[in-house]
């Protein structure tokens, strides 16, 4: 069930309305009508924490969701916010695949090493990789870990399309991955990597808690 309302644009943003869709419960289906056109922001109902929602919203240019890890875990998201983007840009279907892996990408890192906190190390370890599951499966139904907010915000115009992804985990020192360059990215991970190998440019902000990735038109 969704319910909409007025909003504007955050502090130094373009002055416009914005609608402001809040859900609860949301599925593949409610998520994806919420998202439809007028929305410009939708948000999960029930979240303890509202700091990392995308508060720049400058219709129509941009779009922006904030749903619990255990949500984003749970759902495509990828595949219900790019086609949300696409239905109001669709000169963004030109860089379909590399949106698409890079935000799946950029979500994974968000939920599982930001909001769960749970180390990639554990993965790679066979030895370690059960408890890596065990671990996730058990913080994404812990309201601490599973009910964080994981923000993403599409922003849009001639020149290209920038994306991004924040959580409310720990976060890290961005300044120990190096310039943002695939052979620097690669020592904290293959997502990253791969995010730095797909995009034009790649960001970091509020103690690496927010990935921000740019796409040339």
């Amino acid at each position: 069930m969704a319910s909409s309302g007025p909003g504007s644009g955050g502090p130094g943003g373009t002055p416009g309305t914005a609608t402001v869709r809040r859900i609860a419960h949301p599925d593949a289906a409610g998520l994806a009508k919420a998202l439809e056109p007028p929305t410009t922001l939708v948000v999960e109902e029930g979240l303890a924490d509202t700091d990392t929602r995308p508060t720049e919203i400058r219709p129509p240019s941009s779009l922006g969701l904030v749903l619990s890890a255990r949500t984003v875990f749970g759902l495509d998201v990828v595949s219900l916010f790019l086609n949300a983007i696409a239905t109001r840009h669709p000169p963004a279907r030109t860089r379909g695949h590399d949106l698409e892996v890079a935000l799946q990408e950029a979500l994974a890192n968000a939920v599982i090493h930001g909001s769960l906190e749970v180390s990639s190390a554990l993965r790679e370890d066979p030895d370690r990789f059960a408890l890596y599951c065990q671990l996730v499966d058990e913080r994404l139904v812990d309201p601490h870990f599973g009910g964080r907010a994981v923000a993403v915000r599409a922003e849009w115009d001639q020149t290209g399309l920038r994306l991004s992804v924040e959580d409310q985990g720990g976060g890290y020192d961005p300044a120990t991955l190096g310039p943002a360059v695939p052979s620097d990215i690669a020592k904290s991970g293959r997502g990253l990597q791969m995010i730095a190998a797909l995009a034009n440019a790649v960001a970091f902000e509020n103690r690496g808690r927010r990935l921000i990735m740019s796409f040339a038109a």
